[in-house]
């Protein structure tokens, strides 16, 4: 499991790290390569932010996933984990919950014994069954430990493939939509005139 968790996140990272370095070729129109969250000037994506700062990231994924069959089945897939993972185990963990109330009420009725030296006997056999218990139940508490592990890797696996999916339409975006400097420069002269006319005035 550890080998294949390793092998899948050097994979990714290969990929994003590919991501990161190629630039993105012109495209014959650029509008499509575009994602929609970002294009206008009535969207405001700083109160996107705001609100939550992973919204950004998932709303153009989720717009990659409206255009993939292949991202909306894994995507679908994925947020069907959590219920699986409950079918699994829920038997299990029904199971140990009994148990565990069980034994802790049997503790519990110990307090009524007022004879001291039997009341630690009987807290004896009932912690001697306990600990047997235990025992008995650690191959399924190792079992439920692997599928949380498998489960927390596969959500960090997926996080990836959201930024290695989402960064080549953030590099589509800064190369076609980065704006000109000449209205900064513009206005960069108009101060510098207002700065010149400001120092004349005041050596009159």
């Amino acid at each position: 499991m550890k080998t294949f968790v390793h092998i899948s996140i050097l994979v990714l990272s290969a990929l994003l790290w590919q991501a990161c370095k190629e630039k993105p070729k012109p495209a014959a129109n650029p509008a499509t390569n575009i994602p929609i969250v970002l294009e206008g000037k009535h969207v405001d994506v700083s109160s996107l932010y705001k609100r939550n700062k992973e919204a950004l990231i998932e709303s153009l994924y989720q717009e990659l996933i409206s255009k993939s069959e292949e991202l909306k089945q894994l995507d679908a897939e994925i947020k069907g984990i959590a219920q699986l993972q409950k079918q699994a185990t829920d038997s299990f963990h029904l199971f140990d919950s009994k148990n565990r109330a069980y034994y802790e009420s049997a503790l519990l009725s110990t307090t009524n014994i007022r004879d001291s030296i039997f009341r630690k006997k009987v807290q004896g056999i009932i912690n001697e069954s306990f600990n047997a218990y235990k025992t008995q139940i650690l191959p399924h508490q190792q079992l439920d430990s692997l599928l949380s592990q498998k489960n927390t890797t596969i959500t960090d696996l997926y996080t990836l493939l959201k930024v290695v999916k989402t960064l080549p339409a953030m590099h589509n975006f800064q190369e076609e939509r980065l704006p000109g400097t000449g209205t900064a420069e513009a206005f960069s002269r108009q101060l510098d005139s207002l700065v010149q006319k400001l120092y004349t005035l005041t050596k009159k």
